[in-house]
C-alpha cells in the first residue's frame, strides 16, 4: 500500500468518525430528553437596630452593623438546612428538591436569600417560610438587631442549556469533536507504520 493510499484512508477516517461522533450527539440529546426545569427566588433582607433601641445608642449600633460580622452571623443562620422541612410542608414540596443559600452583601447591611425549586409557586413559598421562621433567631443570635424585608421573595425560571436545540447542538458539538480527536489519533497511529512492505517473488 502506498504512501497516498495511506493518506486517503486517514482522511476519509478522521471525515467518518466526525461524522458519527455527531450522529451519536444527536441521538444522545434525543434520548437525555427535556429536564425538569428549576425556579430560583430571591429576597433580599436589611439588618438595623432593634426596635426600641435608645437615641444614644443608636449610633454605636450603625457603627457595629458596618463591620459586617453581624450581617455575616445573621446570614449563616438564615442559609441553615433545618428551615426546609417546614418550607417544603408549606410549599407542599419536598424539603430534597428545594436549594437554600445566603449572604452577606460586602460592605452593606443587607442580605440576599436564594431559594432553588421546581415550581415559581413553590420556590417564592418555601422561601418567604424560610424568612418566617428564620428571622428572629437570625437577628437574636447576632446581637440587638432586627431584620426587615425590603425586596419580598419572588421567583424566576433558571434559564438552562439541557433543553431544547442548545442541548442538542451542545452534544452534537461535543460527539463531533470526540469522533475528530479519535480520527487524529488514528490517523498518527498509521503514519507512525508507515506504507506495508513489499516483497518480490521470483
Amino acid at each position: 500500500m502506498g504512501i497516498r493510499s495511506v493518506l486517503r484512508q486517514s482522511r476519509w477516517l478522521v471525515v467518518g468518525l466526525t461524522v458519527a461522533g455527531a450522529l451519536l450527539g444527536i441521538v444522545a440529546a434525543a434520548v437525555v430528553g427535556e429536564a425538569p426545569p428549576r425556579y430560583l427566588a430571591t429576597a433580599t433582607l436589611a439588618m438595623t437596630p432593634a426596635e426600641g433601641t435608645r437615641p444614644a445608642e443608636i449610633g454605636g449600633r450603625w457603627e457595629v452593623l458596618s463591620g459586617g460580622q453581624a450581617t455575616r452571623t445573621a446570614a449563616a443562620v438564615l442559609g441553615q438546612q433545618t428551615w426546609l422541612d417546614e418550607a417544603a410542608s408549606r410549599a407542599g414540596t419536598e424539603a430534597a428538591d428545594l436549594g437554600l443559600e445566603a449572604g452577606a452583601v460586602p460592605d452593606t447591611t443587607l442580605i440576599t436569600m436564594r431559594l432553588t425549586a421546581g415550581g415559581e409557586e413553590a420556590a417564592a413559598t418555601a422561601l418567604a417560610s424560610v424568612i418566617d421562621q428564620a428571622s428572629d433567631q437570625a437577628a437574636s443570635v447576632s446581637g440587638p438587631f432586627a431584620l426587615v424585608v425590603v425586596e419580598e421573595p419572588s421567583s424566576t425560571e433558571l434559564a438552562s442549556l439541557a433543553g431544547g436545540w442548545q442541548r442538542t447542538f451542545v452534544l452534537t458539538l461535543a460527539g463531533g469533536l470526540v469522533g475528530y480527536g479519535l480520527g487524529l489519533a488514528l490517523t498518527r497511529l498509521l503514519a507512525r507504520r508507515g506504507p506495508a512492505p513489499s516483497y518480490d517473488v521470483p
